[in-house]
């Protein structure tokens, strides 16, 4: 077994991947990852930072120009809880209640992603707001489509087969 060391240069960071060529007769040749490191020197960048720079491309600009719209969720305080620990409506939070929870979204998020990040709490959800409610709608009818042209086809298939 021998080992090496390589240097891999990306965007201005160098990780140190040490890896070994494996020799037994099951494995002949394969390479094995031993450890990843990742030189920390004074001036670099903070932890939090590749997390910040991420969330600021997908966050509402803070400098007012993306238009905002405010909407209200009433459900269970744990129920709540949880949605406001989601990356995006935790930093969407404008007010909070016991057993509501007032966001401010972008109008294109709002119109894209929210609905399918709302989608796992089901209906212990009350959403006020009619444009998230009519996406909500849509999107729910579109899965719902979307798995009865699936069921039809395997039932179909089931079909065909006892025929």
């Amino acid at each position: 077994m021998r080992k090496r060391r390589e240097r891999i240069s990306g965007t201005g960071a160098r990780i140190f991947v040490a890896w070994k060529r494996i020799t037994d007769r099951f494995c002949q040749g394969s390479k094995v990852i031993l450890g990843l490191s990742l030189p920390i020197r004074s001036g670099e960048t903070p932890g939090g930072f590749l997390r910040q720079r991420l969330l600021g491309h997908l966050l509402p600009a803070g400098d007012g120009s993306a238009e905002l719209v405010t909407v209200r969720i009433v459900a269970q305080e744990q129920v709540l809880n949880e949605l406001c620990r989601h990356w995006l409506f935790g930093h969407a939070l404008a007010e909070r209640e016991p057993e509501a929870a007032v966001f401010k979204l972008e109008s294109s998020t709002l119109a894209t992603f929210v609905p399918y990040f709302l989608m796992p709490y089901g209906t212990s959800l009350t959403i006020q707001s009619e444009l998230l409610v009519r996406r909500m709608a849509e999107a729910s009818l579109a899965m719902a489509n979307h798995y009865g042209t699936m069921l039809t086809n395997l039932e179909g298939r089931k079909e065909d087969k006892h025929e």
